[in-house]
């Protein structure tokens, strides 16, 4: 299938079905890449299935940007090595393996959804080997995009992440109550996190659009699914032309 300046390959994993039958699916996500990232930047995906943000992101930064992804499933590994070789991409450095907050081991399931599976308590999963990322990139390397989608495991990789987050200019994570409460935590846990280490926060309300959230408008019970964390509003708003809507509160300090 051709999509997006890339070739994908129908392999039989639940992401590509929904690829299949709706060639829109995740239409959104690959917009945001696209309008961010330029040639020449660095990109870190984190839960990176068979490779949609990855194939996106290799094109967008070219061949003078890096490109490294995380996928701890053996499984959807393959798929996602198969796809980048598909597209001959030599900008792309990929690991299977799980991240988390120090290196070992950690169970993880191998459901028939597998775009959900996860890091799983005790023995209940496969084992798979475990990284932070402080220890795998590059320092010192300015990092323009650093995606996290980890099924509620968000707070362990963010521990493993300390001194690399000092050179994030963008993060894109996912954050869902439910999620993390499997694993003792919550998203306010998280926002409070990336607050505390000088991001704004962010949701996309519509296309090419962002509002800020913060600590004091955001109802506890609400759920957000992404958020956007930013160093700069001037910096997102020169590389990407999106409008961004900064709330009533912050307006007025």
């Amino acid at each position: 299938m051709q999509r997006h300046g890339y070739v994908l390959r129908f392999h039989p994993s639940e992401l590509s079905a929904d690829v299949w039958y709706n060639p829109k699916c995740r239409n959104e996500d690959v917009q945001f890449i696209k309008s961010y990232l330029k040639p020449g930047d660095v990109f870190v995906d984190v839960g990176a299935n068979i490779g949609l943000w990855v194939l996106t992101a290799a094109t967008a930064v070219g061949t003078s940007g890096k490109v490294t992804a995380f996928e701890p499933h053996p499984r959807i590994f393959k798929f996602l090595e198969a796809n980048v070789h598909l597209n001959k991409l030599q900008n792309v450095r990929l690991h299977n393996c799980a991240v988390g907050d120090e290196a070992g081991s950690v169970s993880f399931s191998d459901e028939k959804a597998d775009d959900t599976n996860r890091v799983v308590p005790g023995n209940e999963g496969m084992s798979v080997p475990v990284v932070t990322l402080d220890e795998v990139l590059e320092p010192r390397s300015r990092l323009a995009l650093l995606k996290v989608d980890a099924e509620g495991y968000e707070k362990h990789i963010l521990r493993g992440a300390e001194e690399m987050i000092e050179r994030v200019q963008c993060l894109f994570i996912e954050v869902s109550d439910s999620n993390l409460m499997m694993f003792g935590s919550k998203s306010s846990d998280i926002l409070a996190w990336l607050t505390g280490r000088g991001f704004r926060l962010y949701q996309v309300i519509a296309q090419s659009t962002l509002e800020e959230i913060t600590m004091e408008t955001r109802a506890e019970e609400t759920s957000i699914e992404n958020v956007v964390a930013l160093r700069s509003e001037n910096d997102f708003a020169k590389r990407t032309g999106w409008t961004i809507k900064r709330s009533l509160l912050s307006a007025a300090d």
